[in-house]
C-alpha cells in the first residue's frame, strides 16, 4: 500500500509482536540440522526476538513514506497476540545463531516489493 501511495492499516493496537526470520537463517538451521546427530529432533526456527507490528510499520513508513497515514481497525479474533519461535534447543543442539535482522535487511524487502508492485 505504501508503495502505492496508500496508507497503512494495522488491525489491533500495533502490539502484537511477531518473529521475523530471514530466510539464510532458516536455511543455516536446515544445514545444521543435516549435519547433526540429532535425528528425529523437532527445532523452532527463528530469530527468538519479537518485533511488533507497529515497529515494522515505523519502518516501513520511514523507508518509503514517513508522511504516510496510519489507521488502526478492530483486531482480528483469530490473530494471536505473541508468535515468537522459542530458539533454545536449536541453540543447544545445533549451534543455530540467527545472523540477519529484520531492520538490517527491510531494504531488501521493500526492494522486492517494489520489483513486485512493477510487474503486476
Amino acid at each position: 500500500r505504501l508503495l502505492q501511495g496508500q496508507g497503512l492499516t494495522i488491525f489491533g493496537d500495533g502490539g502484537q509482536a511477531r518473529d521475523f526470520v530471514h530466510v539464510s537463517d532458516v536455511v543455516q538451521a536446515n544445514l545444521l540440522a543435516m549435519d547433526s546427530d540429532a535425528v528425529g529432533e523437532v527445532f523452532n526456527v527463528g530469530t527468538g526476538v519479537a518485533t511488533t507490528v507497529q515497529h515494522v510499520a515505523d519502518l516501513l513508513r520511514r523507508a518509503i513514506r514517513p508522511e504516510a497515514p496510519v489507521a488502526y481497525e478492530a483486531a482480528r479474533s483469530e490473530e494471536l497476540r505473541y508468535a515468537v519461535a522459542d530458539i533454545t534447543k536449536a541453540r543447544r543442539l545445533l549451534g543455530y545463531e540467527p545472523k540477519r535482522r529484520l531492520a538490517d535487511h527491510i531494504g531488501e524487502v521493500i526492494e522486492y516489493c517494489k520489483r513486485s508492485v512493477r510487474s503486476d
